[in-house]
């Protein structure tokens, strides 16, 4: 049973169509462990950056190869028209934006004094809203399996934080799995009991943590593939 992500055109609100022209509840656009998915129903997006072009020709690129859409960075610097401009931009390419990627691994929201990086983490919440894909991806640090470790009280108070202010604008985090067991990414999301902390379940990890475990453990929470 494959998993995989089905991304808005509008944010979280409203319905959006898949594949094949079937109308999707918002709770359904993205696939779950207990939905049986077809890989024909997925759409498929390509992380622009990693094709190591220009931006038009990354864009142009990724239509050739067959792409529904794009995975971006953080231009959290454009202003409201600029990100008008730039939604706009990709869709004449005949693409979507999947999600916004930020937080590659250089922050650990369960160190002390992480208010700064919750505060951009504000920002890029509201830059994904306001692209229209509502997802942003990125890693948040090593979470302790021990729940007395006192980096877990900061994970979760910076998480709650955030998925407060997703939940105002209509975006959610998603989690990169990888560095700890799927048990404490799922404990995570349900100690916080939000809709917009999720997760990003990256299937490279399967080096890492066997299948099942992360069937069974975490993929119920599963945004991005």
């Amino acid at each position: 049973m494959p998993i995989g992500a089905r991304w808005p055109g509008e944010g979280l609100a409203g319905a959006s169509l898949n594949k094949a022209g079937s109308r999707l509840r918002p709770t359904d656009r993205y696939c779950c462990a207990t939905e049986r998915i077809e890989m024909s129903d997925l759409k498929i997006a390509i992380m622009a950056g990693c094709l190591r072009m220009e931006e038009e020709a990354s864009l142009r690129k990724a239509k050739e190869m067959g792409a529904d859409g794009v995975q971006i960075g953080c231009p959290v610097e454009l202003d409201a028209q600029g990100r008008k401009d730039y939604a706009r931009k990709i869709r004449s390419f005949g693409l979507e934006i999947s999600a916004v990627c930020c937080w590659g691994g250089e922050v650990d929201l369960g160190e002390d004094g992480a208010e700064q990086h919750v505060e951009f983490g504000k920002r890029v919440l509201e830059l994904a809203a306001d692209l229209g894909c509502g997802i942003w991806q990125g890693h948040i640090g090593i979470m302790p399996e021990d729940v007395s470790h006192p980096h877990w009280a900061n994970f979760v108070r910076n998480c709650a934080e955030l998925a407060r202010h997703g939940e105002q604008v209509g975006a959610c985090l998603a989690i990169e799995t990888g560095p700890e067991p799927p048990y404490v990414v799922k404990r995570l999301i349900e100690t916080v009991g939000s809709e917009a902390l999720r997760v990003n379940y990256d299937p490279a990890n399967l080096i890492l943590w066997p299948p099942l475990l992360a069937k069974r453990q975490g993929v119920p929470y599963d945004r991005r593939t």
